[in-house]
């Protein structure tokens, strides 16, 4: 832990005792999952944080040139017209939580979308139009390719997925994945 004392919380049943974490590796084969005492966690960084600090501007300045972070103070413009509560995940926003250099030319930009109320399939179609549409205007798509995960009380799913409509969509929960027609409603 002394060369990467950071961890990610990972989505799994969590103890009193215990946190369910995931410890990087250099390549995505070599990370590892675990659990650590709340009573060894230091410091805690949420993806709503990272946006609040505008994390993005303490990396060094050859960092911004990679797409993914290129793009993010366009989407924290997008997204503060709609007072939704999000942050950056996935490499990216381990790199501005840690300063680790993990982020490639090539990541995706992975971003948690609170919404702890139900959004409809038209809305949800509308947001990432919106969102896609003022990245396109704003010249920082760059083919970087987007992955929502809305994250409601019961877990987390893809934004595009719920959007395209249909019956069911994967709910990533703590027990595990489920196909769920309500992700608001783990019960469905």
């Amino acid at each position: 832990m002394s060369k990467n004392p950071w961890v990610v919380v990972r989505r799994a049943e969590q103890t009193a005792e215990n946190i369910p974490v995931g410890v990087r590796g250099s390549e995505r084969h070599l990370r590892w999952a675990a659990s650590v005492s709340a009573d060894d966690v230091i410091a805690r960084v949420s993806p709503e944080q990272l946006v609040a600090d505008q994390a993005w501007y303490n990396l060094p300045e050859e960092r911004w040139h990679i797409p993914a972070i290129a793009m993010l103070q366009q989407v924290a413009e997008f997204w503060s017209r709609t007072e939704r509560i999000w942050g950056p995940g996935g490499s990216v926003g381990f790199e501005l939580a840690t300063g680790q250099e993990v982020t490639r030319p090539e990541s995706d930009l992975d971003l948690i979308l609170r919404l702890p109320e139900r959004l409809s399939p038209e809305l949800a179609t509308e947001l990432l139009e919106k969102l896609t549409t003022h990245l396109s205007i704003s010249g920082k798509w760059s083919g970087v390719r987007l992955d929502v995960q809305a994250e409601t009380a019961a877990g987390s799913f893809s934004l595009a997925e719920w959007a395209r409509g249909g019956s069911k969509v994967m709910l990533k929960t703590c027990s595990g994945p489920i196909l769920t027609n309500d992700p608001w409603e783990i019960s469905k």
